[in-house]
């Protein structure tokens, strides 16, 4: 293989991926949604503290695609994401009967120790594989 090449392969088994599914329960007044079951969890330590708070902490600077998903049966559902505590993203739903997915993607340059965390306006969050957030570095 050549240096080039390998270092190329290098890199990229050096990326953080994470997947976690959000824990089943009703959440009121924009609470920080709790993934506690963790899916993937690839070049990542702190999964511990993501599962008990909900809060990613970065490790690895650069930049993430960043992906959530929540259904629900709140006919006015939605969600917020934050990077270090500030407001960055929403998704919103509005259905009158049944349940119902939000989501929001995005793309971000994250430093180490930058943190991200999902809130929910209110209502039940449905749990694995129902509710998810992934994390996946690409650069």
């Amino acid at each position: 293989m050549s240096h080039d090449l390998e270092q190329k392969w290098n890199d990229l088994n050096d990326r953080v991926i994470v997947i976690v599914y959000a824990e089943p329960r009703t959440y009121t007044g924009g609470q920080v949604v709790l993934f506690s079951d963790v899916a993937i969890s690839y070049g990542f330590g702190n999964s511990n503290t993501l599962t008990t708070s909900g809060q990613f902490i970065c490790e690895k600077s650069g930049l993430y695609q960043l992906a959530v998903y929540i259904t629900t049966d709140d006919p006015n559902a939605s969600l917020d994401i934050y990077k270090n505590n500030i407001f960055i993203g929403a998704a919103y739903g509005s259905i009158t009967q049944y349940y119902q997915i939000i989501s929001l993607a995005s793309i971000l340059r994250l430093n180490a120790n930058d943190t991200l965390k999902v809130t929910f306006g209110r209502g039940f969050v449905n749990g694995k594989p129902k509710s998810a957030f992934s994390i996946i570095q690409i650069k």
